[in-house]
Formats: structure tokens, sequence, C-alpha cells
């Protein structure tokens, strides 16, 4: 060693010995340490206790504000984490602050920690391509890995690509999968113990939009009057108003608890212009309730054999499936095909193999495209302590 540096490494090391002597010094020098790794992406904070994880879930809306077929599947993905120890929090876009199966919820317009939550957490769970815009930025800021949830074709990030990119059904995947890093099938998660009801004696739409079909409901309510519909208002796309004089058609709100919806119905419809899995269908298959689709490639991947299928334009072919379904031999087949394909989407290996993958992905610091770490708005680095209280894992 040159006496250059010989003399270099005995003056770090006095250095160090009047940091050690000295304690405000050396946890100025640790800050130091800590405000530099904030800059570089790399800095993570211990992993708590045991093996859980914390987890941030960035969304757009959350329910109950928002009640569709994403957020719920979601929801039962969180149900699934917390029930296995980790501990989770919701950053919510455009809701309020609260509690929801046990989950803190926050709001994005009143937090001032979402950069400190990033830096906090293990990974990134997010939804619906603007936001995951934003949780992609934040994200490789924090030096996190980002899983992204697609619920449809054509929603992948246009600048960027997620660690993970979980699909909710095999023909999105087979659409989209030549394009990302890493990708998972993950199909919505029902628990038939959660939705089962006593069926009721509707025939019933959920979510009142063009897509979703509500025009063909107001004409069969007008053409069958005999039959008592249901309408329900959805969360998603503008809501048609149904003509006037439709006696045996009733319009319902949207309900977190949907078995109110099922224990009124007899029959659900979805003709829906597109569906990438059609989460509804599997919650009324829970209570023996058949579900008359249109054929899209995400209703025939989730029902199976126990769909009962008529194009949407085939207006002849709704009037004779609902006429077939009042036959009590066949409503009775249709009713226990329906309640044997919900058992198919219990929760199981998927949210195994996913918990598998988060695991993996927040076993290491993520740096990859990472750039300096957003600082606070005085422009330096918050102290390393969290900000988002983290539900002890249970």
């Amino acid at each position: 060693m040159s006496a250059t540096a010989s003399a270099a490494s005995a003056t770090l090391h006095e250095l160090r010995e009047r940091l050690r002597a000295q304690p405000s010094l050396h946890r100025l020098a640790r800050r130091g340490a800590w405000q530099l790794a904030c800059v570089r992406g790399t800095y993570r904070r211990p992993r708590p206790p045991g093996d859980s994880l914390r987890i941030l879930v960035h969304v757009p809306f959350y329910v109950p504000d928002r009640i569709g077929g994403a957020e719920q599947s979601l929801r039962a993905v969180i149900a699934h984490l917390t029930s296995h120890g980790h501990r989770c929090v919701v950053l919510d876009e455009s809701g309020s602050d609260r509690v929801v199966d046990g989950v803190p919820v926050r709001a994005c317009h009143r937090s001032g920690g979402i950069q400190a939550a990033y830096r906090d957490c293990d990974v990134v769970l997010t939804q619906h391509r603007p936001t995951a815009r934003k949780a992609l930025r934040l994200a490789r800021a924090a030096g996190r890995p980002v899983v992204y949830f697609v619920r449809e074709a054509g929603m992948l990030p246009e600048v960027g690509m997620p660690d993970l990119v979980v699909f909710n059904s095999e023909h999105i995947r087979e659409r989209e999968a030549d394009r990302v890093r890493a990708a998972a099938v993950v199909p919505p998660s029902v628990d038939p113990d959660r939705f089962r009801t006593t069926p009721g004696e509707t025939v019933t739409l959920i979510n009142l939009s063009e897509d979703k079909g509500a025009p063909l409901l107001f004409r069969l309510a007008r053409e069958l009057p005999d039959t008592q519909f249901l309408g329900v208002r959805g969360t998603w796309g503008q809501q048609l108003v149904p003509p006037p004089g439709l006696a045996n058609l009733t319009i319902a709100e949207p309900v977190d608890d949907v078995r109110d919806i099922y224990s009124r119905t007899r029959v659900l419809l979805m003709p829906s212009r597109r569906e990438s899995f059609g989460r509804v269908a599997l919650e009324a298959a829970s209570s023996g309730i058949p579900t008359v689709a249109h054929p899209t490639a995400g209703l025939v991947e989730s029902l199976g054999p126990a769909g009962i299928f008529v194009h949407r334009e085939d207006h002849d072919g709704w009037y004779r499936a609902l006429g077939d379904l009042r036959d009590p031999d066949r409503y009775r087949a249709a009713s226990a095909a329906a309640r044997s394909r919900s058992e198919h989407y219990r929760p199981g290996p998927h949210l195994v193999e996913l918990e598998r993958r988060l695991r993996g992905l927040a076993g290491g610091t993520t740096t990859r495209g990472a750039v300096a770490a957003t600082v606070s708005g005085d422009g330096s680095c918050p102290p390393p302590v969290s900000h988002h209280p983290w539900p002890e894992a249970g």
C-alpha cells in the first residue's frame, strides 16, 4: 500500500472513531447516509418481524366508494394477503379516509406522506392505467417493485413497464404477454360462502350502461310484462334511464353487500359488449343463479359450460333463453351447473402463487429504472420513520 493510501486509511479510521465518540455527529452521519440512499432510490427500511410484507396499494378509487368488478377483485387479493399476515395500506385517489375489512384506506389528496409511504413499503400494487403511470414514477423514484393488475386488453402503460403484470384472464394474457417483462394470470377470486344467498324471482341486470346491455333489459321488460325485472345502477359508464310505463321493472342503487341483489334474483343477464372476465356471474353462481350472457371472451372463459350464451343482437334468442329457464327441470340443471362452476374460483392456488411472486419481488432492493428520489416540499428528505401506521400483522 502506498504512503498516500495508508495516510488516507488512517484518516478515515480516525474519523470513524471520532464519530462513534460523538453520538450527535454519529446520528448526523447516519442521516446523511440515509439521505444519499434516498437520492439513489436504494433505501429500504428493515423488514418487520417475521416474514410479513408491507404492501402499498395505490388505486384511483376503492370500495365502497366504487363498487366494480376490478375493485372487488383487488379487495379479494388484499383480503388473502392480510389473512396471511401481510400489512396493507390503500392509497385512494378519489375517496376519503376509512377502514375497509380492517385495512386502512388513505385519501391521496389528504395525505402528506405519499412519497414516504412508497419508501416505507416492500412492494406496490396498482391498477387502471392513469394511476399506474403515477405509481410507476413514484415507485421507481423510491426503488420499489411495482405489480400492475390488468383487467382489460390494451391497458398496459405507454411508458415504463411494471416488474410484474397480473392479468385477470388467459385470453388477455395471450394478447398482451409478449409486451411485458414478467406476467402471471390471477383470475378474480370469488368465495361462494361470501356471496351465497337464497335466490329471488327477478331477471336482473347489474349496471345500466349501454355497453352492459341496458337497452335490451328495457326491451325485455316491455315485451314480457308478466316477468319481474331488476336493473341495478352501476358505478361505471353513463347510466341509462328506463322509459316510462315499465311497471314490472324496478331500479336499485349499487350496494356493497351484493347479496341484497342476488337474494332478489332468479336469472342474471349479462348482454355486455365486452367483459374481460365477468365476476358478477360467478358471484351469482354461488347461489345457483344462472347467467344468460353475450359470448365475450372473458365470459366464455369464466362461465365455461355453465354459461347460457346468446349474442346481444339476437333479441329472439334472449326470449327463448328466458322461456327455457321457466321450465323447472331446465332451471334446476342450469342452477346446479352454475353452483358447480362457482367452486372453481375459490381463493386458492392462484393467490398463493401471487403471494410467492410478491415475496420474490420484495426480496431485494429494486433500482432498475430508478431516478433521484422525490423529496418533501422543503427540498429535504423526511426523517427515516414511517409516515403511515402500517397495521400490525395478525
